[in-house]
């Protein structure tokens, strides 16, 4: 038998506690330091607290709200949906006809399925108000996006059903308006594959381009858009019923058969999962399944609850950090868009309150205090009751379009008050001194490999609260921005407009879930 001596045994044990000593002394030095500027770096957006009410505009006008939406939605139907896709637009400079359409953007999709939700959403209103007349206004444009929807699955894939393929374009351009999509057709400067990707069509489509590459973002909005079309409008309406329902099918089907990965225009995995998502679990595939239960019960029904519950889908619905509200807020936007479609078409009372408590405790908890009215109102709609003090923020901000975003266009933007006053707002460091850390330290270097492409590479100046909305820039959907992060004004453009969504849509919606009446007493 071997015997150590003493010194040897020593020696081993010294050696074995400073090496189990170094993974502690490592967090120590670097992990706790980095939990702190983790936190410390989105803190601000969560200790705000809940808006001062005795600074909201009193009494709300709810007659001049109406006469607002009605006429958002009289220049998006004239102006806004040439090929039946939400298109930006830019004016002559007598305001008599439009200069230019802005066909080429690649997010058309998922505001195209969020304009066809708000007028679902004003349909829905009519009806229960018996105003037969913007019923009928409500189904010409709805029939109109159904349309354009349709047709970013016909070009890409030859036609409708499951017996095509479910690419989806970002958005499409037809040979007879190569002017509203000119890069579709510019064969000279191809798009970075990266970001881009330009396809002929198929089949009786050969003809038209499509853009591909789609993201996430661009399935929810068209899940947005169809969910609602199923769930307010297709019970009356048996030609959009078929319609829908068809594209339901085709999507949902293909989206199974490929694993729920996103499939661009060569035929191959564009990089996007559908599922297993770091951020929201899987809300996406839930989104989808939800959407073929309900149209096609026979076929999907079976899956849905497959995916659901023994497959514990709805255990892993995770919900965004706060740094996620930093590096990409509009992601928030379309989880929330399928949070109101998968709550909004469970009919099971028991999981649609089990769905709605992972919501609110979840990403809605989130933004509680963010002043951001689409997501207040889809949290209402969820919730199926009105909250006073969310009601009354929702109203304020709606009503303060007047003042610098009506009709929804480039004008001159007020100056932020500065002040520690009832409606000012002080400039904060947080964010920017970290961000000038990482890139001119050593030592930050280490921590900016720790935290990742966390988008934070900008010295954009933040807010102590959220920007009311007459002080922010105009966006195509303003809710998608994160409100605490100010862009000084980059002077008036009158003669670009967009869509009017940013408006319309939370409208819309308060008005089609009871939360906002018509008309003031």
């Amino acid at each position: 038998m071997r015997v150590r001596n003493r010194d040897t045994l020593s020696f081993h044990k010294k050696y074995v506690v400073v090496v189990g000593f170094i993974p502690i002394l490592l967090f120590l030095h670097i992990g706790l330091p980095f939990l702190f500027i983790f936190n410390n770096m989105q803190s601000f957006q969560f200790d705000c607290g809940p808006p001062d009410p005795s600074g909201y505009i009193s009494p709300i006008n709810y007659t001049q709200l109406s006469a607002m939406a009605y006429e958002y939605d009289d220049l998006f139907e004239k102006y806004h949906i040439p090929t039946n896709q939400a298109i930006p637009i830019r004016w002559d400079e007598t305001f008599s006809s439009v200069e230019r359409y802005y066909g080429d953007d690649g997010d058309i999709m998922i505001w195209t399925g969020t304009a066809l939700a708000a007028q679902c959403f004003r349909y829905h209103t009519a009806k229960l108000e018996n105003n037969s007349t913007e019923k009928n206004n409500a189904l010409r444009t709805i029939r109109k996006l159904l349309n354009g929807i349709s047709m970013a699955l016909k070009v890409p894939n030859g036609g409708l059903g499951r017996e095509y393929p479910a690419v989806l374009a970002r958005y499409w351009g037809s040979p007879d308006y190569k002017d509203i999509t000119p890069r579709l057709f510019d064969m000279q400067n191809p798009p970075d594959p990266a970001e881009e990707s330009y396809y002929n069509g198929s089949g009786m489509y050969g003809d038209y381009r499509y853009c591909s590459h789609t993201s996430n973002d661009q399935h929810a909005g068209f899940y947005l858009g169809l969910g609602m079309a199923l769930e307010f409008v297709a019970p009356d309406e048996l030609d959009i019923k078929e319609l829908v329902t068809l594209m339901i099918d085709q999507i949902c089907f293909n989206m199974i058969r490929n694993n729920f990965l996103i499939i661009d225009g060569n035929g191959n995995p564009n990089g996007a999962d559908q599922k297993r998502s770091r951020i929201i679990g899987e809300l996406h595939a839930l989104t989808v399944l939800k959407l073929g239960a309900n149209a096609h019960p026979d076929k999907y029904a079976d899956d849905y609850y497959y995916y659901l519950l023994n497959e514990q889908y709805i255990e892993t619905l995770k919900n965004p950090m706060g740094m996620e509200t930093l590096t990409s807020y509009y992601s928030l936007n379309f989880n929330f868009d399928e949070w109101l479609t998968l709550i909004l078409l469970e009919k099971d009372p028991i999981l649609k309150t089990r769905l709605f408590n992972i919501f609110e405790s979840g990403i809605y908890n989130t933004v509680r205090y963010h002043r951001n009215v689409w997501f207040n109102t889809i949290y209402l709609a969820c919730r199926g009751e009105v909250i006073p003090e969310i009601k009354a923020d929702i109203e304020d901000q709606l009503i303060r379009f007047n003042i610098s975003h009506f009709p929804d266009r480039g004008w001159a933007i007020p100056d932020l008050p500065m002040g520690d006053g009832i409606g000012e707002y002080q400039f904060i460091e947080g964010p920017k001194v970290y961000n000038d850390w990482f890139t001119t330290s050593p030592y930050g270097g280490l921590y900016a490999l720790l935290f990742g492409s966390v988008g934070l590479k900008d010295s954009k100046l933040y807010t102590n609260k959220p920007v009311s909305v007459e002080y922010r820039k105009m966006e195509n959907f303003l809710w998608q921005r994160n409100p605490f992060r100010y862009n000084y004004p980059s002077g008036e453009n009158k003669r670009f407009e967009e869509t009017g969504l940013s408006f319309m849509a939370p409208y819309w919606l308060c008005r089609a879930m009871g939360v906002i009446p018509a008309e003031s007493d």
